[in-house]
């Protein structure tokens, strides 16, 4: 069974969203992308693996919202953590190059390295396998604190060629719910929605892991109860991670 090893590994982590809205009678989008290469460092120490993730650039930060700064600040950014041998990364923290740590961009980096590598078995993966989870989360990337609750379908497919080394194909299809709340301009509202996300990732047999695609829809709703008023939204997003040779 394949499970994580030590190693050092460079990545380009790539982000691309595309939100629909509908406020009355006129329809609203934007669109929103973080690209940014990140060194990720596998070692053994304690109990387990521990991983500390360097920030190499940000090419592209774009919110679609004003006051999109820190991409340049973001250059050298730390963060570290345990790795456990399901995946999960536990007490991942971290701060800005040059240890300044009120980065805007920090916080939807850090949430996103936070579920950086596959989730899977604790006793490791081989072809044919396949599992179910169900995760709850709380994210605040966005500004508002979602919590999410998702059930997971995982496939573990035969090996195949990649990068010049064999790698097992992680396939996961995901369903979820999402709730939150928040205030803008002292005004209450609340979000709601679900979503799918298709996503496959590889692990190489030597435990190191080598990228992902991952496609995602979700529709949800913003309700703003002072005004009685309901605001319908759609959403597309886009992620991969590539190995950097």
């Amino acid at each position: 069974a394949v499970t994580y090893a030590p190693g050092v590994t460079r990545y380009r982590s790539a982000s691309h969203q595309h939100v629909e809205r509908r406020l009355g009678s006129q329809d609203q989008s934007n669109d929103a992308a973080l690209v940014a290469y990140v060194s990720a460092t596998v070692a053994t120490g304690g109990a387990g693996l521990q991983v500390t993730f360097t920030v190499d650039s940000v090419p592209t930060y774009v919110t679609g919202l004003p006051g999109a700064t820190g991409a340049d600040a973001a250059r050298g950014a730390t963060f570290s953590g345990t790795l456990a041998r399901d995946g999960t990364i536990a007490a991942l923290a971290g701060e800005g190059g040059g240890g300044d740590s009120t980065v805007r961009l920090l916080a939807p980096q850090r949430e996103q390295l936070q579920h950086f590598y596959p989730r899977i078995p604790a006793a490791g993966i081989s072809p044919g396998a396949s599992w179910t989870d169900t995760t709850h989360t709380t994210s605040t990337g966005g500004g508002v604190p979602l919590t999410t609750t998702a059930v997971s379908q995982h496939v573990v497919a035969a090996p195949r060629d990649t990068l010049g080394t064999r790698a097992l194909p992680i396939e996961t299809r995901t369903t979820y719910t999402f709730t939150g709340t928040g205030s803008q301009g002292g005004e209450p509202f609340s979000v709601r929605g679900t979503g799918q996300r298709h996503t496959t990732e590889l692990l190489d047999l030597g435990g190191r892991f080598l990228g992902l695609t991952a496609a995602d829809t979700s529709s949800y709703t913003i309700a703003l109860k002072a005004a009685d008023l309901s605001i319908p939204a759609h959403e597309t997003r886009a992620d991969t991670v590539s190995v950097i040779r």
